[in-house]
């Protein structure tokens, strides 16, 4: 057979072209490769009751073996200690000094912040700076929990960290979730709904909210901040016209005033508590028409209930007028009218009597006007008014018999009264008439005030109410609340009906608001007493 024979040149020319396209390969410029993002993990600032700095180093080195991979080079902590040193910084708080110090040390990102942990109780709130951009981009990363929890949650903050850094959208890695976990009710997975008045499955969900038969779900706010003293009760209001709001927390032993600071709340002024009161419920609205909110600060005074009003401007509290017996603004949603609702206090009852409206004189002096009809039962710092039923003529709702959701109509008849009780509180003072030689007072308790809302933003409004859980024995003939639950209920066919649910809380919720479009709780351990001491919580929920 004869072989057929390739040209000769075919393998020169061969050659030739492979040494052509090697030369090509050796000096053609490499694919270009993004050069991996610089991080700097400053030092976290450590806020606890307890000594704790051993946290300081062991989440910061945590987080950045969780955060350093190709694309992200951790910055090396001498480096970073050695700029701290040099300026006296032990931790970064601040968005400045973050931002000069991450420079220095040619940073394309700043991660800092606190860790707060109180009561049980952990706040991780960090922020993170984009220097990569002009002007630099700030955003908030927080999470809390019970403490035993903080370390095992690292990595899901770290992957929020990161997506945040790598772009992908922050309501994917909010706090208490992870990649897969879906949010299927308002406020980031808050509230989860009732199908038919009974829970249905899904999938497990962030936030506070969740489908009523997860349980495993983690409690995990926007954000929080410790209180040095359990909260009888907050509100909100824009007091000095900044256009930003205040925040208002009531102790027994003092009124502190919050301001939010680069994404932070910071307190800016304190009323002590005169001597010989003890304060119990603070509520706020613009009654006299001044343009501005007056505060009304309800204390306990000599047996009886006395309540004091405030207007407030930065590092000053004017006294308007003072008065005996209980004076509480009520209202429903927010930017709707409110009113301000009196009720008597006695030695023999510290709160008596039906409620009145409250208007002010000409001369600037409160006015207690006619009684309310109706509203039998009614308790005043549970009550709110508003439009449920849709027909323009406002209902009022509130906590009645027997710790009842109740709802009685413009002229104060019941309407509709709740089978499941409701609220529920460890704030409580003994005072009033005993029944006999050697008998306690009775108690007398604070609730948690009921809020309206549209928290599905579907135009129909929801009213929020918080149901304390007490543990099952009675602790010195008064129940303990160590948890709680949020209810939203909304008027069908003349009734309340629960519509959205919340996962337990491991907290007593001794408040509630909604304020902007985000839902905020004040919160305390449960203690032996009969009304609480030692520290609390604000949390919220955007």
């Amino acid at each position: 057979m004869k072989m057929h024979s390739f040209p000769k040149y075919f393998g020169i020319l061969t050659f030739f072209q492979i040494m052509v396209v090697s030369a090509l390969l050796l000096f053609m410029p490499a694919a270009t490769q993004a050069a991996p993002k610089r991080l700097v993990v400053f030092p976290l600032e450590i806020l606890s009751d307890k000594p704790m700095d051993f946290l300081k180093k062991g989440v910061r080195t945590m987080l950045s073996s969780r955060l350093s991979g190709a694309d992200i080079t951790i910055i090396d902590e001498v480096e970073v200690s050695d700029a701290l040193n040099a300026a006296s910084i032990e931790a970064v708080t601040d968005k400045a000094v973050a931002a000069e110090k991450a420079e220095s040390l040619n940073a394309d990102y700043a991660l800092f912040g606190t860790i707060t942990a109180a009561a049980g109780g952990y706040s991780l709130d960090l922020s993170l700076l984009d220097l990569t951009v002009d002007p630099p981009k700030f955003s908030r990363i927080s999470d809390a929990g019970a403490e035993n929890q903080l370390i095992p949650r690292l990595a899901k903050v770290a992957y929020q960290v990161r997506g945040t850094i790598e772009g992908r959208p922050m309501e994917t890695y909010a706090s208490g979730s992870t990649p897969s976990e879906s949010s299927s009710g308002p406020y980031g997975g808050l509230f989860s709904s009732f199908e038919g008045g009974s829970a249905f499955e899904g999938p497990a969900e962030k936030g506070l909210f969740h489908r009523t038969r997860e349980r495993t779900g983690a409690f995990s706010p926007t954000g929080s901040f410790p209180v040095n003293m359990a909260p009888m009760g907050f509100d909100m209001a824009d007091l000095d016209g900044d256009g930003s709001p205040e925040l208002l927390v009531v102790g027994r032993k003092r009124l502190l005033i919050y301001a939010e600071k680069e994404g932070r709340y910071v307190p800016i002024d304190k009323l002590d508590s005169p001597f010989g009161e003890e304060f119990l419920k603070v509520s706020t609205g613009d009654i006299d028409g001044s343009g501005r909110p007056e505060i009304y600060l309800v204390g306990s005074y000599g047996m009886r209930a006395r309540t004091t009003v405030y207007e407030w401007q930065r590092g000053s509290f004017k006294q308007i007028d003072s008065i005996r017996g209980h004076l509480c603004v009520v209202g429903g949603p927010q930017n709707k009218p409110r009113q301000l609702i009196y009720q008597s206090s006695k030695v023999s009852e510290f709160i008596s009597g039906p409620l009145h409206e409250v208007t002010y004189r000409p001369d600037g002096k409160l006015e207690i006007g006619q009684k309310i009809p109706g509203l039998a039962d009614a308790r005043l710092y549970s009550l709110a008014k508003a439009d449920l039923s849709g027909n323009g003529v406002p209902e009022w709702i509130g906590v009645g018999r027997n710790k009842r959701l109740t709802l009685w109509g413009a002229d104060g008849a019941e309407l509709w009264r709740g089978s499941t009780r409701i609220s529920g509180t460890n704030n409580i003072i003994l005072a009033g008439e005993t029944t006999g030689p050697g008998d306690m007072p009775p108690d007398v308790e604070f609730d948690p005030r009921l809020v309206v809302a549209d928290i599905d933003e579907d135009g129909t409004y929801e009213v929020l109410a918080v149901r304390n859980i007490p543990v099952s024995e009675r602790v010195i003939e008064l129940l303990l609340y160590l948890k709680a639950t949020i209810t939203a209920y909304r008027m069908e066919g003349g009734k309340m009906v629960a519509s959205w649910n919340t996962r337990e809380i491991p907290y007593c919720l001794t408040d509630l608001k909604v304020y902007d479009g985000a839902i905020y709780i004040s919160a305390e351990k449960g203690k032996v007493d009969k009304i609480t001491e030692g520290s609390g919580r604000i949390m919220w929920f955007d």
